[in-house]
């Protein structure tokens, strides 16, 4: 397996960027960014994901590759960090940098350290464990149809930084199904797997935000393949789930099972 990095610069001057490109490209991270905007609209963020689209399909080419994505961000203003969070949540985790320091020239060094330091160690990679293809990949349900507030708020603290792994409460909430059956949010479980070459890859929804959502969660890549089957004991039947673009589907009766990726696109 290819390790590569990917670091998504956002609210950033596009010179500031370029004069730390190289040290960022010696350690194997590739550069996203797009020129700023004299005011950050959701059409600017829509281009940063287009543009963040285009490099990680350009590396998905090679099924040896798995990407490591960090979103930095000197945005201060809360209503546009909103925007930010719609396009970016919980697709990747973002490192919050002082303006001060993003519009300085002098502290360019120090900025490309510590985004060198953070998306390469331990820390930041240890949560990969919680996200990982298995059947105890909590950190990766799909989070319309998990419906579960204590996981949104474990992902929302993992997004910003505040910790590398979730608290020992999330598993009060999400619970190991026995002999590795999967995950149980609520009346709903949730068994990881793998699928061959021969099963469809579920896309519903025909846009670039629900396009990324399915393939990184919380700056970590995941396979094209893999999925969760998603069962009831008291079965699926009249039950009602959600895709990725909000659409509500209710489930017919012929349907003992449904396919869901990470993005919450399914059928059955």
């Amino acid at each position: 397996m290819i390790l590569r990095r990917l670091v998504v610069f956002s609210g950033f001057d596009a010179r500031i960027v370029e004069r730390i490109r190289p040290e960022l490209e010696a350690q194997h991270c590739d550069v996203v960014v797009v020129k700023r905007w004299p005011i950050l609209t959701i059409e600017y963020f829509q281009k940063l994901l287009g543009r963040l689209a285009t490099v990680a399909n350009r590396q998905f080419e090679n099924p040896d590759v798995r990407l490591v994505a960090l979103l930095v961000s000197n945005i201060e203003d809360e209503e546009t960090r909103a925007l930010e969070d719609s396009t970016f949540k919980p697709m990747l985790r973002r490192l919050m940098i002082d303006p001060s320091m993003a519009r300085d020239v002098e502290r360019t060094p120090e900025l490309s350290g510590r985004i060198i330091a953070l998306i390469t160690g331990e820390e930041f990679l240890s949560t990969y464990d919680r996200i990982r293809p298995a059947t105890d990949a909590t950190l990766a349900l799909p989070l319309k149809n998990a419906a579960n507030r204590r996981l949104e708020r474990e992902i929302t603290s993992l997004y910003d930084l505040l910790r590398f792994q979730p608290t020992a409460g999330l598993d009060r909430y999400i619970r190991r199904l026995k002999k590795g059956r999967g995950l149980r949010s609520k009346d709903i479980d949730f068994c990881g797997c793998l699928n061959d070459p021969s099963h469809p890859i579920r896309r519903r929804t025909d846009s670039i935000h629900c396009d990324m959502n399915g393939r990184f969660r919380l700056g970590f890549s995941i396979p094209p393949r893999f999925e969760f089957d998603v069962t009831c004991e008291t079965g699926l039947t009249g039950k009602t789930f959600q895709q990725c673009d909000g659409a509500r589907v209710k489930i017919p009766a012929k349907a003992t099972h449904l396919n869901m990726r990470i993005n919450d696109d399914f059928d059955w």
